[in-house]
């Protein structure tokens, strides 16, 4: 399976989390095809580059560390984001919160049940 790394933060792309999401995606033997960082803020065009080329299926799986790194504000921005994922028909992990794992049919019958 092929995964895209997605990471947010100040220490650009060569941070601690982005180290994690590498040595998670060699544990699972998934081949990392591209990596995406976006520095703190609002504004995310890393992410949107995510989903764009995932939504082009460049990748299998957008692999990211936890909810907060791609929710925006709050549980009902992460539930948002998620659901956009799902509708694009992008599978993802986060390797923090082992449960949101839509490469696991349970996951993504919930996220449809939430929308």
């Amino acid at each position: 399976m092929t995964a895209a790394i997605y990471t947010k933060g100040p220490n650009g792309p060569d941070n601690p989390s982005m180290n994690a999401l590498r040595a998670y995606c060699r544990a699972t033997a998934w081949e990392v095809v591209a990596e995406y960082h976006d520095r703190n803020g609002r504004q995310r065009p890393e992410f949107l580059r995510a989903l764009e080329h995932g939504k082009r299926r460049r990748y299998d799986v957008l692999v990211f560390a936890s909810l907060q790194t791609i929710g925006g504000t709050g549980a009902i921005g992460a539930i948002r984001t998620l659901n956009k994922l799902v509708q694009q028909g992008i599978r993802f992990v986060s390797v923090e919160e082992t449960y949101i794992d839509s490469t696991q049919e349970s996951v993504v019958a919930l996220m449809s049940a939430l929308a």
